[in-house]
């Protein structure tokens, strides 16, 4: 969603740098700021995360990473793989598919809140884990929800929300 920046972003944690790049893209900033408006959209920016509805989901991020990731996340590293226990896991605490459409198994939550999870696993180190959860819940399940065939987003929506299956992107060169 946020892959082309119209002005080079300012150095600042991810949430600043996605919000900066929401606020340009929606025209409420134009794309040649200065850097007093640049330090206005990202305190504009940081008082988004103080949201109420972020504040509950919060202390669930943080208890399911604990619990499912932090126990484990060396070994996974050790092997490369990511196992489907804990995409299950993710979906089963409703952490897949925060923003996508009710009616496809998600909340139609702010997407600040999809960042604060990915925020969150990068904070504690699982970068690997922040990468393949970016490409599925910020990458492939928006572009499903949003250029899908309604058999589409029927089929797979529902259980990519649940972390039944995965969303990815592959690429080849001519």
């Amino acid at each position: 969603m946020f892959s082309l920046f119209k002005k080079k972003a300012p150095a600042a944690p991810l949430w600043q740098a996605h919000e900066y790049l929401a606020v340009v893209e929606e025209g409420l900033l134009p794309a040649q700021a200065s850097a007093r408006d640049v330090d206005t959209v990202l305190a504009w920016a940081k008082d988004r995360w103080d949201d109420l509805e972020l504040g509950l989901f919060q202390p669930m991020i943080t208890r399911c990473l604990a619990q499912e990731v932090a126990p484990f996340y060396q070994q996974w590293e050790e092997a490369g793989e990511i196992p489907r226990s804990l995409w299950l896991a993710l979906g089963a605490a409703g952490l897949l598919g925060i923003d996508l459409a009710e009616a496809y198994g998600g909340s139609e939550a702010d997407i600040a809140i999809t960042q604060r999870v990915l925020e969150e696993m990068s904070r504690q180190g699982f970068g690997g884990l922040a990468s393949a959860y970016n490409i599925h819940a910020n990458i492939v399940m928006p572009y499903v929800q949003r250029l899908g065939t309604p058999g589409q987003k029927e089929k797979w929506l529902p259980r990519m929300a649940l972390g039944e299956c995965l969303g990815a992107i592959a690429m080849s060169e001519p």
